[in-house]
């Protein structure tokens, strides 16, 4: 659960540093920090549809691994 919330809360939240900026971009990829953009202009306003992209495509780009695992593991058994 610690790591899932390290993809969650961008770091730059709390400092500042190329190390953070670096974790910050990696976070980029998974949908929870998307999540996160989401819930922060919900409850303070703001365009929702550019997080909302984002999110959708980063869900896209995080499947598409589990998607060729699955293809692959049923073209094996096949």
């Amino acid at each position: 659960m610690l790591v899932i919330s390290f993809l969650i809360v961008p770091f730059y939240t709390w400092v500042k540093s190329d190390w953070v900026s670096i974790l910050t971009n990696v976070q980029r990829v998974f949908p929870g920090y998307y999540v996160n953009q989401l819930t922060q202009y919900l409850f303070l306003g703001g365009e929702l549809l550019n997080p909302a992209i984002c999110f959708i495509f980063s869900i896209i780009l995080t499947s598409i691994p589990e998607i060729i695992a699955l293809l692959w593991k049923f073209k094996i058994k096949s």
